[in-house]
Order: C-alpha cells, then structure tokens, then sequence
C-alpha cells in the first residue's frame, strides 16, 4: 500500500477546509497506477485555482456610483453659479449703495440730452458709435470702491449714474482703445451740479467735467 500525504498551507487550509478535506481524502489510495493519480491531482489543483480565482474577484472593491452623481452634481452647481455671476456684472440695477441716486443704461432712443441734475453728482458714458462697446468702468468715492463692472454701452446710448454724497470721486473707464481716468471733488452745499462726461467714439475717448457753482 502506498500512501501519499498533500501539504498545503496553512492559509489555504483555513479558508478551503472543506476542499483540503476532500483532497486528503482522496490523497490516501490503493495501488493507484501514476497517470490515475496524476489526472487527480491536476483536477484537485484546477478546482482550487477556481475558487483562488472567485475570492480575488469577490474582494474587488466595486465602482461607487454615488460619489460619481455627486461629482456630476457639484459641477453642475458651479456652473450655474459662474453663469449667475457673469449675468450680475452687466447689470446696474444690482447696485446697492446709500451714495448712489440714479445707475442707468439708456438706448440711442431714450438717450436724450442730459445736463445733470441739481445737487448731485452725476457721471455719464456716451457712444457716439454705431456699434455697442465693451467697457470696464471704476468708481471710487473717497478710497471706497462705488462700481467695477463690466458694461457694454449700447449702439448711441450711454451710461447715466447720479451720486449725493459729497466727495472725492475717481472714475475710470477702460475700453480697447486704453484707459481713460478723471477726478473731481463735490462739494453740493457750495455748488449745484457736477458732471463728468465720458465720449467713447471712433478715435477714442475724451473727458469733459463741468461744476455749476
């Protein structure tokens, strides 16, 4: 009688008792010829690749689906915030500030004259061109920032903004053409109205200011 013993490991002997028990089993024969026992052995060796192979794919952590729709949802979020923000920096009507009266964009067709108002300072940006124009305009009262938004002046239109708080006032007005900056003190209770005219035309801008006093 010839007795063959299979040693396995101990980790695969914890983990596949069941198997390593059917394989001790069948470990001890009885005058087996070599190519009966050979063809057992492999059968004995492929089954427990099998179930090596299913474990290993068992352990595979799996895709987490919610944090992929959670991405997809944060994205989304910014976006519609980026937009949100693009929108609020064309607008004047957004402006909340004690120091300004008036803030308005005028067509060529409601772009009548304007001389300014009594008792207040008022700031106009004209196009005398037939085509809008993109502009980034700046205010400044006193060091305090008043306006940073980008503005496109209708085709003949203007921008038309009236402030009552007594001051210094800094305003600048970048287009492609460059940069135009001006500067005026007001001072309402010594003078009447104060107006700052900026013309965006073909060749350029130019500024005028004018004080009633």
């Amino acid at each position: 009688m010839t007795i063959t013993v299979l040693v396995w490991p101990f980790s695969m002997i914890q983990a596949l008792r069941p198997v390593v028990a059917l394989a001790a089993t069948l470990s001890v024969t009885t005058a087996l010829s070599r190519r009966a026992f050979a063809a057992l052995a492999g059968g004995v060796l492929a089954f427990l690749a099998g179930c090596l192979d299913t474990s290993s794919s068992t352990d595979r952590t799996p895709t987490n689906a919610g944090d992929t729709e959670g991405a997809e949802s944060t994205n989304g979020t910014n976006s519609d915030h980026a937009e949100a923000d693009e929108t609020d920096t064309t607008e004047l009507e957004s402006i909340d500030n004690d120091v300004l009266e008036r803030a308005a964009i005028r067509p060529a067709d409601e772009s009548e004259p304007w001389d300014g108002t009594d008792g207040v300072y008022g700031v106009r940006i004209a196009n005398t061109t037939d085509e809008p124009v993109d502009t980034t305009v700046e205010l400044v009262h006193d060091g305090d920032g008043l306006l940073s938004r980008n503005l496109e002046l209708p085709a003949r239109g203007d921008v038309v903004l009236e402030f009552v708080a007594a001051g210094e006032y800094e305003l600048s007005v970048e287009t492609a053409d460059g940069t135009t900056e001006s500067a005026i003190d007001w001072e309402p209770e010594d003078c009447e109205t104060g107006v700052t005219e900026l013309t965006v035309g073909t060749g350029g801008s130019s500024t005028a200011v004018s004080i009633s006093c």
